[in-house]
């Protein structure tokens, strides 16, 4: 090392006093900085620049192997470095060195401005370049730069790890697409929920993975009206075919200018929790056509009976002619009510018979019902090789239509129902439709309230879309498609 307490050196018409008793009050105490340069007198300048400026903590060296030494020894936050130094070993050779082992900023120091040697130096990615002679401001201005710049850097690339560790050890899946929708990366779970690797998925058009078009379309109808959509239920296919019950959250990624240049979706894989519930669901129906079995060959033939004798009592009253006939009649008119209550509550709690080819007729008494309570039209049209196998999807339709009925008669004041059921290729469509007030006041708290939520509900169980909107002319239309398996 070179130590120096008193020298004069001129430039830029400035007397520089290299003492350290003039040395300013250090502001960077911090930060070690190493000159290694083979001219005395400009290192000793640089060194006095720095001790004015703050970085009284400097050392020098002549030569590239002594750089790599001296880094050996301590700690370095900044390397000046003279790319023409003599030895073995040039500065940008002795920069490409460091940069392989430490993550220390370089800014090149050079007498020339020829384009070879900056363009040789530039490999090395240095975070500056100071042009000899040396200009006091410059140098300071460059190495406070830097020293920020690398700090910046560092902050960077911590926040870049941590998004990459949580990426790649996250237990949701995430993806990451251009504007295009092509795929530009995928972590771990995606992989495993999938089966394509990320070389595999790379480029992937992201319609590609989603096994049904109508949840692409709605994803994108919800991105394109607001830039993001969370929790929506929908099935991606894996690389075999097979599809997947996934919770999609998409967010939309924008620039500086708030255009978008991609998408971030994060999706879970929610298999286990739907056949839960379709479990959960399964066995409360159940439980419900037992309660309702119960109440009609228990509490139904108890009433039967009881009414039976209660008609013995009114022959035997009338026989004597005395006025607790009537009393009896009307306690025989009660029983019978309660005995038709009992079977309508009875019939609602276990509606849907698939053993008597009974889905149809399930839905054709429910339509007669609402005729019957409500003094409305209440039509069913179906294709007549409709048929309903699945026991769950044909109990679940069947309360779709039932709420879908109810809603119409208590929130739109509907005075014509029409239900169709079509049977495709592939496909089972479903649609009620009234002629009430539409998605408006009630009516809209209604269809976008708990009724239509368990109507959706219950669709997702069964792997169908729900749509619910505003018909034609007047009320609303309730359509539901299940795919035919």
């Amino acid at each position: 090392m070179i130590n120096y307490f008193h020298f004069v050196y001129d430039t830029d018409r400035m007397s520089i006093n290299l003492s350290y008793a003039d040395t300013a009050e250090s502001r960077n105490y911090d930060s070690k900085i190493l000159i290694v340069e083979d001219e005395v007198i400009i290192a000793l300048y640089i060194q006095n620049v720095l001790h004015k400026n703050g970085y009284p903590d400097t050392n020098l060296v002549s030569s590239g192997q002594a750089c790599l030494d001296e880094l050996k020894k301590q700690r370095v936050d900044l390397i000046l470095m003279d790319i023409s130094l003599d030895g073995d070993m040039d500065g940008v050779e002795t920069a490409e060195i460091i940069n392989k082992s430490y993550d220390i900023p370089i800014i090149f120091l050079t007498a020339y401005s020829d384009n070879d040697i900056l363009q040789k130096a530039k490999l090395i990615n240095p975070y500056g370049y100071i042009i000899k002679p040396i200009n006091a401001k410059e140098l300071y201005a460059m190495v406070e730069t830097s020293m920020y710049k690398h700090k910046m850097d560092n902050r960077l690339k911590e926040s870049e790890q941590k998004f990459r560790t949580l990426f790649e050890q996250s237990k949701d899946a995430i993806i990451l697409c251009d504007r295009k929708g092509l795929i530009q990366t995928i972590n771990p779970s995606m992989i495993l929920m999938l089966g394509y690797s990320i070389e595999e998925a790379e480029g992937i058009h992201i319609g590609e993975i989603f096994a049904d078009r109508e949840d692409l379309d709605e994803i994108l109808s919800a991105l394109f009206e607001k830039g993001f959509i969370n929790d929506y239920e929908g099935r991606l296919k894996r690389k075999d075919g097979k599809a997947v019950d996934c919770s999609v959250t998409v967010t939309a990624l924008r620039d500086e200018e708030n255009e978008i240049k991609g998408y971030q979706g994060i999706i879970r894989d929610i298999a286990e929790r739907k056949e839960m519930e379709l479990k959960i669901m399964d066995s409360v129906d159940r439980e419900r056509q037992r309660i309702g079995r119960d109440l009609h060959d228990g509490l139904g033939q108890i009433l039967t009976g009881t009414g039976f004798l209660c008609e013995l009592l009114i022959k035997k009253l009338a026989g004597q002619n005395i006025g607790e006939e009537a009393n009896a009649r009307e306690i025989y008119r009660l029983l019978n009510e309660a005995k038709e209550q009992t079977r309508n509550i009875a019939r609602g709690l276990s509606p849907v018979n698939l053993g008597e080819g009974g889905f149809i007729v399930s839905v054709q008494q429910l339509c007669l019902n609402i005729e019957q309570l409500f003094n409305i039209r209440c039509s069913l049209d179906y294709d007549e090789d409709f048929t309903m196998k699945d026991e769950n999807k044909g109990v679940n339709l069947y309360y779709i239509i039932m709420e879908a009925l109810n809603n119409a008669v208590r929130h739109g004041n509907a005075r014509h129902i029409s239900v169709e059921i079509r049977m495709g290729d592939d496909r089972t469509i479903l649609t009620v439709a009234d002629d009430g007030s539409g998605l408006t006041g009630v009516r809209k708290s209604g269809g976008n309230g708990l009724g239509f939520h368990i109507m959706k509900y219950r669709a997702g169980l069964i792997g169908a879309t729900l749509n619910i909107e505003r018909g034609n002319s007047r009320g609303t239309l309730v359509s539901c498609v299940l795919k035919n398996t």
